[in-house]
């Protein structure tokens, strides 16, 4: 199962600006002067914005304070449930129709969706 059209491209929207974000506040690629452009890097590329946002969830709260991009406020209010994230190694334990099952520390489980491609083509069984 994955979001529909519109809320993948919306999620990967935000995303990309947040981390040009982080990217332009870290320096990590100071060549790249948009967030589109940052979007056309490589994953691997990206790894270093992507870790200093998962290490410092208050760069979340720091974009939504400054709105550089002047988004509404219902996409501001996306990024900051983001905060929220769970980070960490999980196991696998099967997918199906409605998500995959991941367990967890302590043995939660959760339900996942892919964001624009359905998780068994991206982590096959």
């Amino acid at each position: 199962m994955t979001l529909d059209l519109a809320d993948g491209k919306l999620f990967f929207g935000l995303m990309w600006k947040l981390q040009y974000y982080v990217n332009q506040k870290r320096g990590f690629h100071t060549s790249i002067s948009s967030a589109e452009e940052y979007a056309n890097l490589s994953t691997e590329k990206k790894l270093k914005a992507r870790e200093a946002l998962w290490e410092n969830t208050e760069l979340i709260e720091a974009y939504v304070q400054e709105n550089p991009d002047a988004l509404p406020p219902e996409q501001l209010e996306i990024m900051r449930k983001w905060k929220g994230f769970i980070k960490g190694s999980f196991f696998i334990l099967r997918h199906l129709k409605k998500g995959s099952i991941f367990i967890g520390k302590d043995d939660k489980v959760y339900a996942v969706h892919g964001i624009q491609d359905p998780l068994e083509e991206v982590i096959p069984s």
